[in-house]
């Protein structure tokens, strides 16, 4: 195999082909009959030529193709594939394009064999390009990897078949399916009847906006004079801003799974996942000021940043293949929240089960003070998780918080 490129071989048309040439190559031995010779030479001679041709079609491609670099589960996915042809006086005819779609995940392959699609290409002209295009419904959030793709064709006799493998390797995120945040879900992660009120900080006067104008008080600053409206009236007036309200949310994703989930454990995993990429992307809409991420699942993990599309978008990938895990993980990710908590910041618990009594007593006795600047600072901070709301995917009144584009929320 060269450069990928394998040695022609017999189709099935092809064996019988053979079988057919070598009776009347036996018998010509066998009979000494020249004729039967002459027939045998005759026929080896298409064998031959079709081999040369096969080689020369797949010898100067070259394979590309083109998909976006995520998508949500569910979509229709378009991948083009392109096939160019580098001889400038022979065509490529009557290709096989076979593209191999493999799902991966954090922990390996997910036990689901990887899919190969079959797309025909009638004619690569010389020097010319042909691009040909498939499509997938990919429904499993996760990672998956496009590639190789195997070209292959039996031009012209259909008696041998020659491939080649070209690497052609990408990656592809399928992010989790989005629904809606009902108004319920901003006025708990506004504050309200919870307690928790969100933070409000004052970005400096380029994000304040003009709200009107009013007269002048001392410690008024002389920027903020309006020097054509004194002048008119003949008394100081300064211009009035209106602060913008920054809030912040720290989220925490509670993905246990038992040893030997169920079908319902598994579409609450999902729920929950889809929850919290539905709550991020709101995030990212309505401009919060900052957003702290921790999941408790196979890999416990913490992120807190500014709440940019950008960052959200780091964040809904990570939860693409996240997994659901033992509950132990569940007090080393509030410990990651804990010392991560944005100021005034309310706190949310998505979770695939109900509140455990004790889910956060242990967090809460061993916060190290360190980490807030002494005792006092760990008292208040870890006593934040006491204050937590716990929204676990098998509710009854989940619709108050979560609703899906078309149809009911699911929780089987």
């Amino acid at each position: 195999m060269l450069n990928g490129l394998r040695i022609p071989m017999p189709t099935r048309e092809g064996l019988y082909f053979v079988s057919v040439l070598l009776f009347v190559m036996g018998g010509a031995v066998a009979r000494e009959l020249n004729l039967l010779i002459v027939l045998a030479g005759m026929m080896i001679g298409p064998l031959v030529f079709h081999a040369r041709m096969v080689l020369l079609a797949l010898r100067r491609l070259s394979v590309s193709r083109r998909l976006p670099r995520r998508i949500q589960a569910g979509e229709s996915l378009h991948v083009r594939i392109g096939i160019a042809n580098g001889r400038r006086q022979l065509g490529a005819w009557l290709l096989r394009a076979r593209d191999r779609i493999t799902y991966r995940n954090g922990q390996g392959d997910g036990g689901i064999p990887p899919t190969a699609v079959d797309v025909a290409v009638p004619l690569v002209e010389p020097a010319g390009e042909t691009w040909v295009s498939y499509r997938a419904h990919l429904t499993r959030r996760g990672l998956y990897e496009f590639g190789p793709i195997t070209v292959s064709t039996r031009f012209p006799l259909g008696l041998l078949e020659c491939s080649r493998r070209f690497d052609a390797r990408q990656e592809l995120i399928v992010c989790p399916r989005l629904g809606r945040m009902t108004a319920e879900w901003d006025r708990l992660t506004q504050g309200g009847p919870t307690g928790t009120q969100a933070a409000l900080a004052r970005q400096g006067l380029t994000e304040d906006e003009f709200h009107g104008l009013r007269e002048w008080r001392p410690g008024d600053s002389r920027r903020w004079v309006h020097w054509r409206t004194s002048a008119r009236l003949s008394t100081l007036s300064v211009k009035q801003f209106e602060r913008k309200r920054h809030r912040s949310l720290a989220l925490l994703l509670d993905l246990r799974m038992p040893a030997r989930p169920t079908e319902t454990d598994r579409v609450r995993l999902e729920l929950v996942v889809s929850i919290a990429a539905t709550a991020l992307t709101d995030i990212a809409r309505q401009g919060l000021a900052r957003v702290t991420l921790a999941i408790a699942g196979a890999r416990p993990g913490c992120w807190s940043g500014a709440a940019s599309p950008r960052f959200v978008d780091e964040l809904i990938d990570r939860l693409a293949a996240v997994e659901g895990g033992s509950g132990a993980t569940l007090a080393e990710a509030a410990r990651m929240l804990v010392e991560r908590w944005p100021g005034g910041a309310p706190g949310v618990v998505l979770s695939t089960r109900p509140m455990p009594a004790d889910a956060f007593g242990s967090v809460n006795r061993s916060a190290p003070a360190e980490l807030f600047g002494g005792a006092a600072g760990t008292a208040v901070e870890a006593r934040r998780l006491d204050r937590v709301t716990w929204i676990d995917a098998g509710r009854r009144d989940l619709d108050r918080f979560f609703q899906w584009s078309h149809g009911p929320v699911d929780r089987a």
